[in-house]
C-alpha cells in the first residue's frame, strides 16, 4: 500500500486555514465544497490516477454567486496529464471530464470546525 504524500494532521490544516481566512484577497472565499459525483465521475475515467484543481474566475454576470473565483477539477493520468477530450492545438487526448459548480464557503459552510471557525 502506498502512503499518502498529501496527509497533514488537521491541526495543521486548521493554521493554514486560519491564515487563509486573515490574509483572503477580498472577493474569495474560504473554502468550496463538492459532491462525491464529481470525484467519482472524474476517478472514473480509465487511466485517471489523480485530481487537479485549478483556480478559476466566473464573469461578472453571474447571479446569486457571492464570490467570482470559482475551481475546476480536472482528472489526470500517471504522468500528471490533464486528461481533457481537446488539448491546445486541438490535439485529442484520453478521458474528457471536467468539474465545476463548487459550493462556496461562505455561504455554505457546514457546521463551525477547526478548519473553517476562528482560531
Amino acid at each position: 500500500m502506498q502512503s499518502d504524500p498529501h496527509f497533514i494532521p488537521p491541526a495543521d490544516a486548521a493554521v493554514l486555514t486560519a491564515r487563509w481566512r486573515q490574509n483572503a484577497p477580498p472577493g474569495s472565499f474560504n473554502g468550496a465544497m463538492f459532491h462525491r459525483v464529481a470525484f467519482d465521475n472524474l476517478l472514473g475515467q480509465a487511466g485517471c490516477e489523480g485530481i487537479r484543481i485549478y483556480m478559476g474566475m466566473e464573469p461578472a454576470a453571474m447571479n446569486g454567486n457571492p464570490s467570482l473565483w470559482t475551481l475546476v477539477l480536472v482528472g489526470t493520468d500517471a504522468m500528471g496529464n490533464d486528461m481533457v477530450a481537446s488539448a491546445p492545438g486541438g490535439a485529442t487526448q484520453a478521458g474528457g471530464g471536467t468539474e465545476q459548480f463548487p459550493f462556496p464557503c461562505p455561504p455554505t459552510c457546514g457546521a463551525p470546525s477547526i478548519l473553517n471557525s476562528p482560531p
